[in-house]
């Protein structure tokens, strides 16, 4: 699974996940309910880092407005899988 996947990269380098979010929903939408509590968290600078497996996979447009959101509140976003698919596949997948 990809949390299991996503538990490995930690291990391997020397992390340990607090939490776990998963929610289903596509990228292209806002209303997630648990993806906008992520994001209220990180505006508090209640998250530290955030793993995410790929650069996409919680918002299809916007990311680096959020990246540096985060950035400006004290998290930092790693992503796992950087170049396992381009944003064009992405958009077409939605």
């Amino acid at each position: 699974s990809q949390i299991e996947a996503m538990e490995m990269y930690g291990r391997g380098a020397g992390l340990a996940a607090d939490e776990w979010v998963q929610e289903i929903g596509g990228g292209m939408h806002f209303k997630r309910q648990r993806f906008l509590n992520l994001l209220d968290r990180i505006q508090r600078g209640r998250i530290g880092k955030r793993l995410v497996a790929h650069q996409a996979r919680r918002v299809r447009f916007g990311y680096d407005r959020i990246e540096r959101r985060a950035a400006e509140n004290g998290c930092e976003i790693v992503v796992v899988n950087p170049n396992s698919r381009s944003p064009q596949q992405e958009r077409v997948e939605d």
